[in-house]
């Protein structure tokens, strides 16, 4: 079964009916009209349901005594691009916290450097870490 089709409903068809758009137009446009080879796609693939999902299709090409023979993989890639989405989202999240430690600092900084007498700050294991302008 693939995208809720059985066998005998795909086998014999063309694959253009796995896939939104014409494989065929994309791959000529890509690997002919172009003049650069490519054997992966993402595409978007359409189940028998209409519900539509993430796909990756692989296509390699083989010939034997001047025929051309064609053999494809198609993949269901949405979990794989959900998880690129959550890590790249988490990222920028991390991204964002971290300038907004780096602009507290700066802030608790200025605001010791504004203070008139020394002061001095040190860890845990009362290492001085750092002081103000006036110190």
């Amino acid at each position: 079964m693939i995208f809720e089709y059985n066998s005998d409903e795909v086998v014999g068809q063309n694959v253009a009916i796995l896939m939104n758009q014409s494989f065929q137009e994309l791959y000529i446009e890509q690997n002919y009209e172009a003049g650069k080879e490519q054997s992966i796609f993402e595409l978007v693939g359409c189940k028998k349901s209409k519900e539509f999902l993430n796909i990756e299709v692989a296509v390699g090409e083989s010939v034997i005594e001047e025929e051309s023979f064609y053999t494809g993989m198609i993949r269901d890639t949405t979990l794989r691009k959900k998880a690129e989405r959550e890590l790249k989202a988490a990222k920028e999240k991390a991204e964002r916290a971290s300038q907004s430690l780096a602009d507290q600092i700066k802030f608790q900084q200025l605001l010791m450097d504004s203070v008139p007498i020394p002061l001095f700050y040190k860890n845990e294991e009362a290492k001085f870490q750092g002081f103000n302008k006036a110190y």
